[in-house]
């Protein structure tokens, strides 16, 4: 009966408003990974889902690399405000082709490279952005604007690395996406 009820709240989130209108990337000029890397899922709140080596249940963003070869992300941006595009440079860590990449959201850079200078807001909603590197322009790659958030549900792309987003009452942080939805898994 829980796990009915949880999958209708999760259903109604989605349709009232997972997402709010993305107001980034409105210039013209593209990142040559537009295409290539996603932010992918991510959890606001992270209560009992996954907890980082030092025991920590905090928050995390997924990327996604779709293409075909390794991408070094040293020197891309992660933040929450699109206001601060550099807030958190990525240090020297390459994802490979077809694969996802973990980090986490929880203010501690001090407990390892994988850690931003940032938390996500699950009360308030708030964005996320993915931008390149100075040397390209500090462009935007890809980003979310995001709504209130459920405890241990995270929110993500269905297919992987696609524009449909959905709440995953079951997330899959550094693994591919599995739909709620018994419909989608069929069309897939």
């Amino acid at each position: 009966m829980c796990i009915i009820i949880r999958i209708f709240v999760i259903s109604i989130l989605a349709t009232i408003g997972g997402c709010k209108d993305n107001p980034a990337g409105t210039g013209t000029e593209e990142s040559s990974f537009k295409d290539i890397l996603f932010i992918n899922e991510f959890m606001a709140s992270n209560g009992s889902i996954l907890a980082d080596k030092n025991g920590d249940y905090d928050d995390w963003i997924e990327l996604y690399n779709a293409g075909n070869t390794d991408v070094n992300l040293s020197g891309m941006y992660l933040t929450d405000n699109f206001t601060i595009s550099t807030k958190w440079k990525i240090p020297d860590t390459v994802i490979a082709a077809g694969s996802f990449l973990l980090f986490w959201a929880d203010n501690e850079e001090t407990e390892g490279t994988l850690h931003t200078n940032f938390r996500l807001s699950a009360s308030n909603g708030e964005e996320i952005g993915l931008y390149d590197t100075e040397n390209n322009g500090i462009l935007l790659i890809d980003s979310i604007s995001f709504n209130t958030q459920l405890r241990d549900t995270s929110y993500g792309r269905y297919p992987d690395g696609k524009s449909n987003w959905q709440f995953f009452s079951a997330p899959t942080p550094g693994n591919e996406n599995v739909s709620d939805n018994k419909e989608d898994a069929i069309k897939k």
